[in-house]
């Protein structure tokens, strides 16, 4: 008789677990006929009715135990990818039948939060932290709110945050939610883009640092007066410079998965901000634009040029450029924001540098329009 590979009953073991103790037992749990390799459809079930909301289920199960509050599983990067393309939200749940203990994470938008390099791996390691631990108390509690834009959330995270700073994170917080919207978010323990924040000095002098995998922007805090921190909501206006500045990263880094943070950074543009960003994060931002976001860039694009900002003004035209050929909207938008910046750039070498690049961008599309520039 055939033998079951350990792996297989383990598997077995974390569906059956996630059906007795992680899903509400009054919630509704059907095996989907999907391509995915999707283990479970669970709809939301809330006063004994239904409510239409649905999400999927896959699980993972495993022997080994978390180490030092956090546990990896290796992924398919293409099975990643999948997962973009499910209109429902897809939760990934790591069981480790040793600690019989539950982490998930929603997968719709992680692809997108991978970095270049790691699109090209076969597979990423995806690292389980302790505050990415679930149970049935706690998908019950967001049972309200499971739907695709959940799925979108980044989390603010910020450990063992120092006392003078603590009401002015806790303002910061409650003003990017009130900027950027819905997608940000305390809460860490679902999210598939989570930003960390420290601080360093106090809030007359000090440093807001926010980390992202291997990148750091380091922003001065100078605050004055501290009415702000006890208001219970703000007005732009109302905010000291370093808070909008702090809130403008932060949607930065957010924009590859939160549609709200990359039109909150279109259209609030801070020229505070331009050298306080490495230009590879910006040039990540602009060249990941949707169409429809391109349409937004001519706010920031003016500031870049008022500031004679050349690297962010020629990245954004070029970005416009390379959409240019197939919508006359972006291409009349090309045109001015050319003729702009050809209107204010005074220096021959920098024009050169714009139009060499230019031509470099569409020389592989388009040889007798790359030799014109």
């Amino acid at each position: 008789m055939a033998i079951r590979p350990e792996n297989h009953i383990t598997g077995d073991k974390a569906i059956r677990r996630i059906s007795d103790r992680l899903i509400p037992e009054e919630w509704t749990i059907n095996i989907p006929d999907s391509d995915y390799g999707l283990d479970m459809l669970i709809e939301v079930i809330v006063d004994n009715k239904t409510t239409g909301k649905f999400f999927l289920i896959q699980s993972k199960g495993t022997l080994e135990t978390s180490c030092n509050g956090k546990i990896s599983y290796s992924m398919d990067v293409n099975r990643i990818k999948d997962y973009n393309e499910i209109k429902l939200p897809v939760l990934f749940v790591f069981y480790s039948k040793t600690e019989d203990k539950f982490w998930g994470r929603w997968m719709n938008y992680l692809f997108d939060t991978l970095t270049e390099e790691q699109k090209k791996q076969k597979s990423v390691t995806l690292t389980f932290y302790s505050y990415n631990e679930i149970d049935v108390d706690y998908l019950q509690s967001i049972g309200n709110e499971i739907d695709l834009p959940i799925t979108r959330r980044v989390s603010l995270y910020c450990d063992n945050i120092p006392q003078c700073f603590k009401q002015f994170h806790t303002q910061a917080i409650n003003v990017a939610k009130q900027f950027i919207g819905n997608d940000i978010t305390e809460d860490l323990r679902l999210t598939c883009k989570t930003i960390s924040i420290s601080y360093e000095g106090c809030p007359q002098n000090g440093l807001a640092i926010i980390h992202l995998d291997k990148t750091e922007v380091r922003i001065p805090i100078n605050i004055n007066a501290v009415d702000f921190l006890f208001y219970p909501s703000l007005k732009k206006e109302e905010c000291p410079e370093c808070l909008l500045d702090l809130i403008y990263v932060i949607a930065i880094y957010s924009s590859q998965i939160s549609s709200q943070s990359t039109d909150y950074a279109l259209l609030n543009p801070r020229q505070n901000t331009f050298n306080l960003i490495p230009i590879s994060i910006w040039e990540n931002f602009f060249f990941h634009l949707s169409v429809d976001k391109i349409e937004k860039t001519a706010e920031l694009f003016k500031l870049a040029v008022q500031y004679q900002d050349n690297n962010i003004a020629q990245t954004i035209i070029a970005v416009v450029f390379l959409h240019s050929n197939n919508n006359s909207n972006i291409h009349n938008l090309y045109q001015d924001l050319l003729s702009l910046y050809l209107s204010f750039c005074q220096e021959n070498e920098i024009k050169g540098k714009l139009l060499y690049n230019l031509a470099n961008k569409i020389r592989t599309i388009n040889c007798y329009e790359a030799i014109s520039f």
